[in-house]
């Protein structure tokens, strides 16, 4: 294991290696005719590497059908799968290291104790013909010398048997707190949904994966209308409430392959694939007109605040959009909602 670990590291700092590597990633570029910006040669050095199955996926399907390729494609690719990779991401592979390593101590152990008892097979037959050249005293004290450290072999493996299931127990563990903290990473706690950071990685992979298939891509900003004045008046726990009933509402009427996350604050976030910018405002009108039908009091006081509503912006992927354009034009969708009075879906 430690030697396969410095070979690869071998590898990675070998001057005429990263030198074929970056040859490599030049002549994609050049193949595809994408300019060689800083992000887009990080992205066909990785690719050159072969070692993230993401981008391999995606740049694979472009090299093999000829597809179009362009600069923000490969920087969506960037922001989406080297720049965004987490904390929680590479404490997962690290988990995923680690387990692989017990697994192969486990195999040794395994061999080491079938060794061990081959062994004592071994002394049985050093018994049966030591006993024709040499003195009964002589026979005893081999192989007693012999079945004396064959023991010892044994007893040693089973220990190391005994700490390998301790340490195996540790290793599950540490795996179950890995993936709660990679759900956590990506999730917001209040609402359960996808956090701000998850979704713009997905939306990222959604943009890229539009624009190759020439597919919709639908993006909805959800706002709670008034919000602030709500909690000043009926307290923040109130509020809280109001958010996680807007995220379970959104959760149980949105199906397939739609993508929920909190955006921030009172915002929500919905990325509709392969669905028209009409059929997404007609969605997002349901959404908007189920939770305004709800009449609301405080769990506090009792008393009644009555309906909340909330305003929708909508949009659809341009070919020339980058997230960041993609975004900005659903925003400015939701602010002419609240604009024209609120409890509205605007889209474009």
């Amino acid at each position: 294991m430690l030697a396969l670990q410095k070979r690869v590291l071998e590898a990675e700092f070998d001057p005429q290696a990263i030198a074929e590597t970056a040859g490599r990633a030049i002549r994609f570029a050049q193949e595809t005719g994408t300019p060689l910006t800083p992000e887009a040669f990080h992205v066909w050095y990785v690719y050159a590497l072969r070692r993230n199955d993401a981008i391999n996926q995606s740049l694979d399907r472009v090299m093999n059908t000829g597809a179009r390729l362009t600069p923000a494609s490969l920087a969506e690719i960037y922001h989406a799968h080297i720049s965004g990779r987490s904390v929680s991401d590479q404490l997962a592979a690290f988990g995923d290291t680690l387990s692989g390593a017990m697994s192969e101590v486990a195999g040794a152990v395994s061999q080491g104790l079938e060794d061990a008892t081959l062994a004592g097979s071994e002394l049985r037959l050093v018994k049966r013909s030591l006993g024709l050249n040499a003195t009964r005293h002589e026979l005893l004290i081999a192989v007693g010398s012999l079945m004396k450290s064959n023991q010892s072999q044994i007893d040693n493996a089973r220990k190391l048997e005994s700490q390998l299931d301790r340490s195996k127990t540790k290793v599950v563990a540490l795996e179950k707190e890995l993936a709660e903290v990679r759900k956590n990473a990506s999730t917001d706690l209040l609402t359960k949904l996808l956090n701000r950071r998850r979704f713009d990685l997905l939306l990222g992979e959604a943009i890229f994966n539009a624009h190759q298939r020439r597919a919709a891509l639908t993006l909805a900003i959800a706002d709670i209308d008034s919000f602030g004045p709500l909690n000043e008046k009926w307290g923040h726990e109130t509020g809280d409430n109001v958010l996680r009933f807007f995220a379970q509402n959104l959760t149980a009427n949105l199906k397939g392959k739609d993508i929920i996350a909190r955006f921030g604050g009172e915002q929500f976030a919905i990325l509709f694939a392969d669905v028209s910018l009409q059929d997404s405002h007609l969605i997002c009108e349901k959404l908007r007109r189920s939770f305004a039908e709800i009449s609301w009091s405080s769990q506090q006081t009792g008393g009644e605040i009555g309906t909340i509503t909330a305003s929708f912006g909508v949009a659809l992927l341009q070919p020339a959009d980058t997230r960041e354009s993609f975004v900005a034009r659903a925003e400015r969708q939701l602010l002419e909602a609240k604009r024209a009075g609120k409890n509205q879906t605007h889209s474009a």
